[in-house]
């Protein structure tokens, strides 16, 4: 079921709370190794990097294993697992309402991975994050994909969409207008990944056995976009 909703004030109050969801889950596309695979593809070792919503350092560990060192990390409160304390360089501060501590177009990349749902003010960071990237540089975004069937018919039938609901801490979304006004008015898509497609069965999960984007995008609860900054 995951955190219930907390105000950026209730967050900071109920920090262990926080601390032992941030560390007993691990977020999907980080756990079956997507983004550090991604970020193979496209940097090189000497590229510097910034994680915003870092939790417990998740990322921060893959990145290190591949040999990525230039990495700075943001969150709204310190969860990092204690041997990653000394060895990371963490700024504490609530992206939705306080500038990142960095110059202009310094990053070649910043990640967001299942951070903007979270977000009580999604626009903000998104200026922010395409003030720190270089020109060219890339923005790893994971949110929820309320595009998929499952979603939709959720809405139809309940008013609610998939991965939204009263018991969670999921907020922000985007719709595909405000998406294009909001993200696309600043970066170019390069890929689009969705988690793996499954159908329930009498209450029983079944996932896909094959790896199809287009069947991942209508039956895929999840969506990473990677997309390049235009100017």
């Amino acid at each position: 079921m995951g955190l219930k909703y907390l105000t950026p004030d209730e967050i900071k109050i109920n920090k262990e709370i926080v601390y032992k969801e941030v560390t007993d889950r691990s977020t999907y596309f980080i756990r079956k190794k997507i983004v550090i695979d991604k970020v193979k593809k496209y940097f090189k070792i000497q590229d510097k990097m910034l994680d915003i919503g870092c939790g417990a350092g998740e990322l921060a560990v893959d990145l290190m294993a591949a040999g990525y060192n230039n990495i700075n990390l943001v969150d709204i409160d310190n969860y990092l697992k204690p041997e990653l304390v000394t060895r990371m360089q963490l700024n504490v501060l609530d992206v939705c309402f306080n500038k990142l501590p960095f110059a202009d177009k310094v990053f070649n990349l910043v990640t967001a991975i299942a951070v903007f749902e979270h977000l009580e003010n999604q626009h903000f960071p998104l200026r922010e994050i395409n003030r720190v990237l270089k020109s060219g540089g890339l923005f790893f975004m994971a949110i929820p994909n309320v595009f998929s069937m499952r979603s939709r018919i959720t809405y139809l039938l309940k008013g609610d969409l998939k991965s939204y609901n009263v018991h969670n801490n999921h907020i922000t979304l985007f719709t595909k207008a405000i998406f294009e006004k909001t993200v696309l008015n600043k970066f170019d898509l390069e890929e689009i990944i969705y988690s793996n497609g499954y159908i329930k069965v009498f209450g029983k999960k079944i996932n896909f056995k094959f790896d199809n984007n287009l069947l991942n995008s209508l039956f895929g609860d999840k969506v990473l976009y990677i997309l390049k900054k235009n100017n």
